[in-house]
């Protein structure tokens, strides 16, 4: 159910954290207030900012974010909010944190929160007044001497954050910040306040669909695009914006050096507004450069990608070409391969039909002889024979002679 004139949006306690979390914008940088041993985790920004007034938290802090793009500030809240300059901090949340002060400087500490950020205030606190009364020397949830800490001095409700989103559960808080269970649960809420950008030279819109248009081809890259938008397209403006503060903040010196004498401070930052826009447009030709060379890089990265494209389909079509050449070349490899088998299986019948003649050849010499010798044989019979009756004859003659 959302109470429209109050924006309020209640659920079930199941239902809360993912709410809230829908309606937190990603930052670059994030301001957390009396965030203990444990940040925020929401959102991982570029910058974070840690406000905690407590030393032995701070030494814990320092100790697991060595190394990291944070800064550390060992003050109370309203002390560290009053020296930030107005919309500094793109992000501010104060998680379970705004019931341990009292209404009054509850009431302060938002009205600075609200000076300071620039996109959002995140704020997490208990329904109403949830009793919590800690005595001296008592350890805090995390066994820490932080126990003097966690009184709760004031309750809130929605109503106190006109203007603001607010996702709200009757039913959360069961137990005790010692894990101990308390006989009636509390109900708890987020409410988030976003905030009115002031002027922006940078198209970032337009931008992202140049860049995007240039890399169309790129799906590789497309996949990378809005960590590529977050990290390089924001930040170039980040930078651009800091540039023109920068000089601002030398134009206002050198104009308080020149007029501080005969003009108010008013008149002094109009002076400045007025003339740093100049800066902001010279900053945002800049930054259209930019981003137009990286659409040109990217544009000739297509070109690239679609001549490797184009190469890679020749390829493959020479592939598949060669390999239908080598199907064809196996075929007939195979066919060869039969054929060879057939005229080795033709070699083989004809050299034993070779053998074969041989062998006939060999019994028709054996037989020649034998034909030859018997021959022989019947022409010395029949000489044989001759001479006997040639000699018969003869002695037939002779004997008819003698008679």
């Amino acid at each position: 159910m959302i109470e429209d004139n109050l924006m309020v949006e209640w659920c079930g306690s199941e239902e809360l954290q993912n709410r809230a979390i829908n309606l937190i914008k990603p930052a670059f940088s994030v301001l957390d207030i009396g965030c203990g041993i444990r940040p925020q985790q929401f959102i991982a920004p570029e910058f974070l900012i840690c406000i905690e007034p407590h030393l032995e938290y701070v030494e814990i802090l320092k100790k697991n974010l060595q190394g990291t793009n944070v800064l550390i500030i060992p003050l109370d809240a309203r002390q560290a909010l009053r020296a930030l300059p107005n919309r500094s901090v793109d992000s501010i949340f104060l998680i379970d944190v705004i019931e341990h002060m009292t209404k009054e400087v509850g009431m302060d500490v938002i009205c600075e929160c609200e000076r300071v950020a620039r996109q959002q205030v995140v704020l997490f606190t208990p329904l109403g007044f949830m009793p919590q009364e800690i005595h001296g020397g008592d350890l805090d949830g995390w066994n820490l001497h932080g126990g003097e800490l966690q009184d709760h001095k004031s309750g809130w409700y929605p109503e106190d954050f006109p203007g603001w989103n607010v996702v709200a559960c009757k039913h959360l808080h069961t137990h005790d910040f010692k894990g101990q269970a308390i006989n009636s649960s509390y109900g708890a809420f987020y409410a988030i306040k976003s905030i009115a950008k002031i002027a922006n030279y940078f198209n970032d819109i337009h931008s992202q669909e140049v860049l995007a248009n240039s890399t169309n081809n790129l799906n590789y890259l497309r996949s990378l695009f809005p960590q590529f938008i977050d990290q390089i397209v924001y930040r170039e403006i980040e930078n651009s914006n800091l540039k023109c503060g920068i000089q601002s903040c030398q134009r206002t010196t050198e104009l308080f050096i020149e007029l501080g004498a005969s003009k108010s401070t008013e008149e002094i930052f109009e002076i400045v507004s007025r003339e740093i826009v100049n800066a902001y447009l010279t900053e945002a030709r800049k930054f259209n450069t930019k981003v137009s060379e990286f659409a040109s890089q990217f544009l000739n990265v297509n070109a690239r990608e679609a001549e490797l494209t184009a190469r890679g389909a020749e390829v493959a079509q020479r592939e598949t070409e060669l390999t239908a050449q080598g199907v064809e070349a196996a075929q007939r490899e195979v066919e060869l391969t039969a054929r060879g088998a057939e005229v080795a299986q033709r070699e083989t019948e004809l050299t034993a039909q070779g053998a074969e003649a041989a062998q006939r050849e060999v019994e028709l010499t054996a037989r020649s002889a034998e034909a030859a010798q018997r021959e022989a044989e019947l022409t010395r019979s029949v000489q044989q024979y001759n001479n006997l009756r040639l000699v018969r004859i003869f002695r037939w003659l002779k004997g008819v002679v003698k008679l």
